[in-house]
């Protein structure tokens, strides 16, 4: 649901740590075993991870210019753009 992203850019803007701290645990599991299929060890899953999250909160653009309508719909394709972005620059 849209309400979740909108709930989220709220954290956000508010600059709220304890609410996206929740939002973090949430989705912190799923998030990483995606992280984990691209990454060639642990140390890159878990700074994967921390790179999508330090994202929203610095950038909450990704947020609301997004045309997804599930919050977990949205942060998976993102981390799976992290992942890609992160395979690309080792290969250069």
């Amino acid at each position: 649901m849209r309400t979740k992203i909108q709930a989220l850019i709220t954290i956000v803007n508010g600059r709220d740590r304890s609410a996206f701290g929740k939002f973090y645990l949430e989705y912190e599991d799923l998030l990483y075993k995606i992280a984990t299929r691209y990454a060639a060890n642990s140390g890159d899953a878990e700074a994967l991870l921390e790179r999508l999250f330090e994202e929203l909160w610095n950038r909450p653009e990704v947020l609301w210019q997004t045309r997804e309508k599930h919050l977990s719909v949205l942060l998976v394709k993102r981390m799976i753009f992290l992942c890609e972005e992160r395979a690309l620059g080792r290969a250069e």
